[in-house]
């Protein structure tokens, strides 16, 4: 991981952190309003108003974190890992300034309204803190593919929509405490877990992948000739193995479709600077 990228996410840490900060103080106002005596379940209901309120508030909360991540990131992928990262880091610091100001929650399985659009969600905060840390730890391994090509595959893909599915469903099912006001059922602690062990698949295809940057950092000999014949790279600019190393056992095709996509990247980054030089 770069200078810079160490610097974005030191920021954006500090930018999360803070925000949190804002959005658990207005929880504490709402909170003296219509919980005095503590918040608890069944859910009372609020004005018109504050409800109006509390819609946009959470949509401009939304925005707000995507815009850090857009700012701070320079690719599509690295934006979205901005973001996530961003969120995550907000998502915990909130419950941590509410447990500073009104020391709750009590422990991490107390209930809590975990957002509004497009109906309430509930749950025990561990579900959101759960996901928070996958998220942070997925956002870190992004950023260090980025330095590569970064492609999911199709499972991976699949893998984390049917995690989000599952945890979503088991946030919104139980209508009847959030629309009816009644006592929320026992939380379905088996999808939570099935997410988990989805989005765990899905970071380990991602870990595999980054692993094969790692290799693809450093391609041996024909890998740089091969580029440099096709693109014009200049090969003293990267490191280079002698043609001895493991990777050089491979067939040239195998190494060419191995190293192309970081070949690309290269390509693209050497480009780029010599469109800034002049």
């Amino acid at each position: 991981m770069n200078k810079k990228m160490k610097k974005n996410i030191l920021t954006l840490f500090a930018f999360a952190a803070a925000f949190a900060f804002v959005e658990s103080s207005v929880v504490v106002y709402l909170r003296a309003l219509y919980y005095p005596e503590g918040f608890y379940f069944p859910l009372k209901l609020i004005s018109q108003d504050h409800l109006v309120v509390e819609l946009i508030r959470e949509g401009a909360t939304i925005i707000m974190l995507v815009t850090a991540g857009m700012i701070a990131g320079e690719h599509r992928w690295e934006k979205f890992s901005y973001f996530i990262f961003t969120f995550a880091v907000w998502d915990i610091f909130y419950y941590v300034w509410l447990k500073v100001f009104l020391d709750w929650p009590v422990s991490i399985f107390d209930w809590d309204i975990l957002f509004l659009i497009p109906i309430p969600w509930i749950g025990p905060i561990i579900a959101p803190v759960l996901i928070s840390l996958f998220l942070i730890t997925a956002s870190i391994l992004i950023l260090l593919k980025e330095r590569g090509v970064f492609r999911p595959s199709l499972f991976a893909w699949l893998s984390t929509a049917a995690g989000s599915g599952l945890i979503l469903y088991s946030f919104v099912l139980d209508t009847d405490a959030t629309l009816r006001l009644a006592i929320p059922q026992p939380y379905r602690y088996e999808y939570l877990v099935t997410a988990m062990i989805l989005y765990c698949i899905a970071k380990c295809g991602l870990m595999s992948a980054l692993c094969k940057i790692k290799i693809c950092e450093l391609m041996c000999f024909e890998c740089f000739q091969f580029a440099d014949r096709i693109y014009g790279c200049t090969v003293g600019s990267i490191p280079v193995l002698p043609e001895s190393c493991k990777h050089t056992r491979r067939s040239f095709e195998e190494r060419r479709n191995f190293c192309l996509p970081f070949i690309h990247f290269h390509v693209d980054n050497r480009n780029k600077q010599q469109r800034q030089e002049h």
